[in-house]
């Protein structure tokens, strides 16, 4: 589907009927053929704001929404737990800490959409010591920099939660230990490529995709992140000969909004590149367009087996990356996943019991899809350029703000 108009109508009709009707108002399945969880319940709520939805709830809705989402704030700890979440796939990269604190951050987030506020503070904090400089450096140090992209999701998931503590003391992004987060990553950040990691897998899109989560932070902090060149080239570099960013082909909800949430706010407070930057967007606007469902709402990414012709461009992309060790990884990588199962199903850990297939829309895609045909508009002249779009305010995913916007 590629027609842009009503996309907002469109979206919303398709979210809402994936709303489990029989249930508290604020239960909705993940997609067609999946469940409900506390998960979906916050990408639905991330939807909801990001398409106006939130004002036209009535008070019970949003109360119904918001007693939902807040009965899984443990008293004691102030984390949010998913009792179920222990017998959904859970792996040792995303393990019960993983997922623990990836919840709570998106409850953060979900609350302050629904205009609520935590019942309980983040008591974990002050029980692990976790304001001491000594042991935010220690947390981050022991962290599986070799795999910097599940590295970067629990840095930053650790960032959200000490700002949000220091905004609910009403000390804000200025307090010490948040502070000492930006210090740390100010000195341990490679300023070859603006990445955090260590191996040569950091040079490539893993880099990027864990850095993403480290930079959201730094933008709504109003944090100096050094590297804007360096950052910028690699995304350029990074961008398929489909126009979108996931190094199998075909894109991904991830992996398109990491490279174009970044390119985005760093275009925004850099002159370096411009009308390369507006070619890049332009092209992942059209290339993530293409993924609307018919039924509504947007899938993950194309997965399926190319032909011929695939490879050649893939091998022929070398003129294009100027880097004969990217040139080989992207070539390997691709080939690779051809030889693999292109099409199973996505099954993230912890967030449903059933695994969603790759051509179903879910919340998830959807809410990033939009996103980065929200943010692409902020430098390109698109339909929707002139839409009323709505960004979450808590720190994180789907916070966005313009730099002259910017007053903390």
């Amino acid at each position: 589907m590629s027609n842009h108009k009503n996309v907002i109508q469109r979206t919303m009709a398709w979210v809402e009927s994936l709303r489990e009707v029989d249930k508290p108002f604020g239960r909705f399945r993940m997609s067609a053929s999946t469940d409900d969880t506390i998960f979906t319940s916050c990408f639905a709520a991330f939807l909801y704001d990001l398409l106006g939805g939130i004002n036209k709830l009535t008070e019970i809705e949003r109360d119904e929404w918001l007693d939902y989402i807040l009965s899984h704030q443990n008293p004691e700890t102030g984390l949010f737990q998913d009792d179920f979440d222990k017998s959904r796939n859970l792996s040792q990269a995303h393990d019960l800490r993983y997922v623990t604190w990836q919840l709570t951050t998106f409850c953060i987030s979900a609350v302050r959409a629904l205009k609520g506020e935590l019942r309980y503070p983040l008591a974990f904090l002050k029980q692990e010591d976790l304001y001491a400089p000594e042991n935010i450096r220690k947390t981050l140090e022991e962290l599986n920099w070799h795999s910097p992209w599940g590295a970067g999701n629990l840095a930053m998931f650790l960032g959200i939660m000490l700002i949000e503590d220091a905004e609910r003391r009403g000390v804000g992004v200025s307090d010490p230990s948040v502070q000492y987060f930006f210090d740390w990553h100010d000195g341990y950040q490679n300023k070859k490529t603006g990445f955090w990691g260590e191996g040569k897998i950091n040079d490539f899109h893993n880099g990027l995709f864990g850095a993403y989560h480290q930079y959201l932070l730094y933008f709504y902090a109003g944090r100096d992140l050094a590297c804007k060149e360096e950052i910028i080239d690699r995304i350029i570099r990074f961008q398929n000969v489909d126009g979108m960013f996931a190094p199998q082909m075909g894109g991904g909800g991830c992996e398109d909004i990491d490279a174009i949430d970044t390119l985005v706010q760093l275009s925004l407070r850099s002159d370096y590149r411009t009308d390369d930057v507006k070619k890049v967007l332009k092209r992942s606007y059209d290339a993530i367009y293409d993924l609307e469902a018919e039924g509504g709402g947007f899938i993950w990414g194309v997965r399926k087996r190319y032909g011929p012709w695939m490879y050649i461009k893939t091998l022929f992309s070398i003129f294009g990356h100027g880097d004969i060790n990217y040139w080989v990884w992207i070539n390997r990588r691709f080939i690779r996943e051809q030889q693999l199962n292109p099409v199973k199903p996505r099954h993230p850990e912890g967030w449903v019991s059933r695994g969603i297939p790759i051509d179903e829309s879910d919340l998830f895609s959807t809410w990033f899809r939009l996103l980065a045909i929200a943010y692409s508009s902020k430098i390109i002249e698109t339909s929707e350029s002139h839409l009323d779009w709505h960004y979450l305010e808590a720190p994180g995913l789907g916070w966005f703000q313009s730099p002259e916007e910017k007053i903390r």
